[in-house]
């Protein structure tokens, strides 16, 4: 049986799928630095902060990616929570 993604793991996927760099993401999610966006991608972050930046990721993004890759972001968060 194969593990699902982890949140970071599935939203570097997406990004990559989407041509979205960690500045350019950083940038649109008004981070001052790709730090934290970098500490999410490697799950580093408290499950508390990964649903905060899935939240406002959905509230920019979600015109961006597909149905099928919120659902994926949307699986891997509550694995990752």
């Amino acid at each position: 049986m194969n593990l699902p993604l982890t949140y970071g793991q599935c939203l570097r996927k997406i990004m990559q799928q989407n041509q979205l760099s960690v500045n350019t993401l950083s940038r649109k999610m008004g981070y001052r630095s790709a730090t934290q966006l970098t500490r999410i991608l490697a799950d580093e972050v408290s499950p508390s902060l990964i649903t905060k930046f899935h939240h406002q990721f959905m509230l920019i993004f979600d015109w961006l990616i597909s149905p099928a890759q919120i659902r994926e972001l949307s699986t891997s968060l509550q694995y990752s929570c």
